[in-house]
């Protein structure tokens, strides 16, 4: 009975590690998706709406980026300096969020590049920034969209069917 237990547990667990290292893959696609689009709306709406920066943000929220948003928001009301604002918010929805915790190193440099002009000069750097931003985030988006229909399902399979292996071993 203790070594069906025993079985049974680690099948699960080399389960839960194959489905956990595909999700991490997945969230990241989508994590990186939706910023590329509300950088997008973020620039529309500075173009055309001319309303304060935590004003815009309300406007565009989707349900992947809306922890970072949130924080974003509030960091601006207590800070004032944008890439400051920015940095403590990328910090908070690292921690709160599988999907920013996601995010390499490189993507995380795209969106700090990104911050230090927001806010900072004139409409039409504002558009230039906003859309070189869009197309580093839409070229390691694309990365990351390979990376996940080769690894994703990968890690899955490998999760279960080495959960199987042990459990003959064991048995």
């Amino acid at each position: 009975m203790f070594r069906l237990l025993a079985i049974l547990g680690i099948v699960a667990g080399s389960v839960y590690m194959g489905i956990h290292a595909s999700l991490k893959l997945k969230h990241r696609r989508e994590i990186i998706l939706a910023l590329e689009n509300d950088i997008m709306q973020l620039s529309i709406g500075m173009d055309f709406l001319a309303k304060p920066l935590a004003e815009l943000t309300l406007r565009f929220c989707s349900p992947a980026t809306e922890i970072f948003w949130a924080a974003f928001r509030d960091e601006l009301k207590l800070e004032g300096d944008v890439p400051k604002a920015w940095q403590n918010a990328m910090n908070t929805a690292k921690k709160q969020d599988a999907g920013f915790a996601a995010l390499k190193k490189e993507e995380l440099k795209i969106l700090e590049e990104y911050a230090q002009s927001l806010g900072a000069s004139d409409r039409t750097a504002q558009l230039k920034n906003a859309t070189m931003a869009q197309k580093r985030l839409d070229a390691v988006g694309g990365e990351a969209k390979e990376e996940y229909d080769r690894k994703g399902r990968l890690y899955l399979s490998m999760g279960v069917l080495c959960g199987i292996a042990i459990a003959i071993l064991l048995w």
